[in-house]
């Protein structure tokens, strides 16, 4: 029997394609992937700098990275906060895509990937680690979105009833990482569910899409040597 409030934990495939892949979608995938990761230039002083300002001071007195840090950067971000603009610059997995400093200077204007890259950025500036989804669906569709990582999963569901407080919902959805065994924690802003908060359905779930890449947005010469990501704490 469920409780009324509803954790969804889907697991992932991994980052690798649905399909089979040329050379040339190979050599595609690692160049969007180095676009992508630079873009979201979180060392850049007006990065940190909007970073900091809208995620706030942790209520914890140890002034570790918490959810509810993530939480305010998220909102501070989302629509209608967020003003959407379509590339027409399309391609198989997204298109030119803004610096998130860019984005910041600019108004909070862009599309998905811009989007995605602003809040992985804002994340990766407080000290929290993430990874952008791009996938591709039918009819030359395209998102993305980005994941913060959460820990296990007793600090999943932790996380998760913080996120059903919080927002007044009852659905999360997180999905599991192969690579760093742990949880990540959606940050689309144009899911299924009304609204926009963390945890919400993505527009395009990686498992259904016909391709979809992981871009890490976090250290990986720190992963390598601990075997740990940042876990933010939960209020």
């Amino acid at each position: 029997m469920r409780d009324s409030h509803e954790v969804l934990l889907l697991l992932a495939t991994g980052g690798t394609a649905v399909a089979a892949q040329s050379l040339y979608d190979d050599l595609s995938d690692v160049w969007v992937s180095i676009e992508v990761s630079v873009a979201c230039d979180y060392s850049n002083p007006r990065t940190r700098a909007f970073a900091m300002g809208t995620a706030k001071p942790s209520r914890n007195s140890s002034g570790a990275l918490s959810l509810e840090q993530v939480c305010n950067a998220f909102d501070a971000v989302k629509p209608p906060n967020w003003t959407y603009f379509h590339d027409p610059q399309r391609t198989r997995f997204g298109e030119d895509v803004a610096y998130a400093s860019e984005s910041i200077r600019i108004g909070l204007r862009g599309d998905c990937d811009d989007f995605a890259v602003l809040v992985a950025g804002c994340i990766r500036a407080i000290g929290g680690a993430c990874r952008i989804a791009l996938t591709y669906a039918e009819h030359g569709t395209g998102h993305a979105f980005a994941e913060v990582y959460v820990g296990d999963a007793r600090n999943t569901i932790a996380a998760s009833q913080y996120i059903m407080r919080r927002y007044s919902v009852v659905h999360v959805f997180c999905q599991y990482d192969q690579k760093t065994a742990g949880w990540r924690l959606s940050l689309d802003w144009s899911g299924s569910n009304s609204g926009q908060y963390p945890g919400q359905d993505p527009l395009i779930d990686p498992n259904a899409a016909l391709r979809f890449l992981y871009v890490p947005i976090h250290s990986a010469a720190d992963f390598a040597r601990t075997q740990r990501l940042p876990v933010p704490s939960v209020p």
